[in-house]
């Protein structure tokens, strides 16, 4: 690899005025948004001392409800941000992914660097493209209460030491959650408390299934690696795919996103792969963010209730970027992993569940998924359980 590796065609200074631009807000509220109003600084003080109480508090919940325990020692790294902060956060985490997968790419460097060595051809595209990624992931800003970043805001790619062992960061939307918490007037400490349990198992299942993060990893570099590779030949292929009457168009968007549309048969298996794993991690969260709250359990019920109806709301447009994003396919994710999830419980219990962190053969595939039955057959009568 030369000294310069390819970057991606991006501009992400493009990409991170044009989020912040569309996060906050320039056109005004969305209708979800009515009676919103920016935190203030004593919010944003009083929200970082809870959220740093309630995050400890959250992950002892999740330790003792599934016995996965972080292999990083120190309490969860919490952070309050706003939508122009998530934004930022984000966007820099996707540079250091796709820098990683472009550089990586080192037999086809010289191929890319011819490519996009003209600036009539640089140019318009990194800009566009930054358009693009600003405005999406602005638009993303909107409906994230919490996420657990397994980066912790860039790292992983950036340093070799922190790719498998540097703890993920715990960020909180503060205006997403104010907003909807005063919105439904709940009491800000155990619906804080709730968001938190979906978060901190996030963090317990990547840094406390010791194989799993790296598992992720190496889709994510397979996948865009195979991506930034320019084949004319797979293009083709993927666009006779996705424009035959044999294929739906939409049942593709809905799969995945735009992603899927253009993806070459290898990539879908990647992204399938993808998809089977983070619906695991999705609805099991879902599940743990209901069954340990104990110290909120009637609280839980109402604000399970309030966040399924918030995932399935949505005007026109909203909706359309939901399919656009591949946030559709998230949100069938939630509800398939824990339907899975519950349906192992029902089977098994604890023992039959925790198969599935034994290794990664025993993940199930988005077939399973719809099925937990042929998982059951495959996994759990292997290991006689």
């Amino acid at each position: 690899m030369s000294s310069n590796p390819t970057k991606a065609p991006i501009s992400w200074d493009v990409a991170t005025r044009v989020s912040k631009w569309a996060a906050s807000c320039p056109l005004g509220s969305p209708k979800s948004e009515k009676g919103f109003h920016p935190v203030s600084i004593s919010e944003q003080d009083y929200l970082e001392e809870m959220f740093s109480k309630i995050s400890i508090r959250a992950e002892e919940l999740v330790v003792e409800h599934t016995g996965l325990v972080p292999s990083t020692t120190g309490v969860p790294c919490a952070e309050v941000l706003d939508r122009q902060q998530w934004s930022e956060r984000n966007l820099h985490t996707f540079q250091s992914i796709l820098d990683h997968a472009f550089a990586s790419s080192s037999t086809h460097e010289g191929i890319y660097s011819s490519i996009f060595s003209s600036n009539l051809i640089l140019r318009p595209s990194s800009w566009i493209t930054g358009m693009e990624l600003g405005i999406s992931v602005g638009w993303l800003s909107y409906r994230v209460l919490g996420q657990y970043d397994i980066f912790g805001g860039g790292y992983g790619y950036e340093a070799e030491s922190a790719t498998l062992d540097a703890p993920g960061s715990v960020y909180y939307v503060g205006p997403n959650i104010l907003s909807l918490q005063r919105r439904h007037g709940f009491d800000l400490y155990p619906f804080g408390l709730w968001i938190a349990l979906h978060e901190t198992t996030h963090r317990c299942q990547l840094e406390g299934v010791p194989w799993l993060r790296s598992y992720l990893l190496e889709i994510v570099d397979h996948l865009l690696g195979a991506m930034v590779v320019p084949d004319p030949e797979r293009l083709s292929a993927a666009i006779k795919r996705a424009t035959s009457s044999a294929t739906s168009r939409s049942d593709l968007l809905s799969q995945g996103g735009l992603a899927t549309l253009f993806a070459s048969d290898e990539q879908l298996d990647d992204i399938k792969k993808l998809q089977a794993a983070m619906s695991l991690l999705e609805g099991h969260g879902d599940v743990v963010m209901d069954d340990a709250a104990t110290d909120i359990h009637e609280e839980a019920k109402i604000f399970s209730k309030v966040l399924k109806e918030r995932r399935k709301s949505g005007n026109i447009l909203v909706r359309f970027f939901q399919e656009l994003l591949g946030i559709k396919a998230k949100l069938l994710q939630y509800e398939k992993g824990a339907s899975f999830i519950r349906e192992l419980q029902l089977k098994g219990g604890d023992e039959i569940t925790s198969l599935v962190w034994q290794e990664p053969a025993n993940l199930p595939s988005l077939e399973e998924l719809d099925n937990p039955d042929l998982w059951l057959k495959r996994v759990a009568a292997l290991s006689r359980v």
